[in-house]
């Protein structure tokens, strides 16, 4: 329990509020002012997915974390259209959006703490250059937005 108390505390506040207020609006537009089940659902599945990576990485203990990776973000971008598109459960759709942006939070923030997030790109043979990096983040958040309004829609 102590372990789970301490990936709440350790939380950044941006890294909360943020999907916070994505599954707010997204529920919003999917639902307009008439929820269903299926908004609680969704909300669930997405304060689930808040946390998922952090429970994830705490309770595997693996060094370096296989999360942060561009092929596990990659690979998740593709479940996530899937998901979204296909499956029909809230819960689900909520769960992967939120991790997914929970990524986009994560390499945002190291690229802009260190300017140049190589461990995410050390699954690959070649080095990366810095301006293809900001590429892969905007396809990544391009994403992001597709799987969003498709969801929406």
């Amino acid at each position: 329990m102590e372990h789970l108390i301490e990936i709440i505390r350790k939380k950044p506040l941006v890294h909360l509020l943020a999907p916070l207020v994505f599954l707010v609006f997204a529920g919003f537009f999917k639902w307009t002012i008439h929820p269903t089940w299926m908004t609680l659902f969704f909300a669930l599945g997405g304060i689930m997915g808040i946390y998922f990576l952090d429970i994830a990485e705490k309770f595997a203990n693996i060094t370096p974390s296989p999360f942060r990776s561009v092929v596990f973000f990659g690979g998740l971008g593709v479940v996530m259209l899937f998901i979204v598109t296909s499956s029909g459960s809230a819960f689900a759709s909520g769960l992967v959006l939120a991790v997914y942006l929970t990524l986009i939070l994560w390499f945002g923030r190291d690229f802009m703490k260190d300017g140049n997030p190589d461990p995410w790109f050390s699954q690959l043979a070649d080095p990366v250059g810095t301006t293809a990096k900001k590429v892969i983040l905007g396809v990544f958040i391009a994403l992001f937005v597709l799987a969003s309004v498709l969801f929406v829609r």
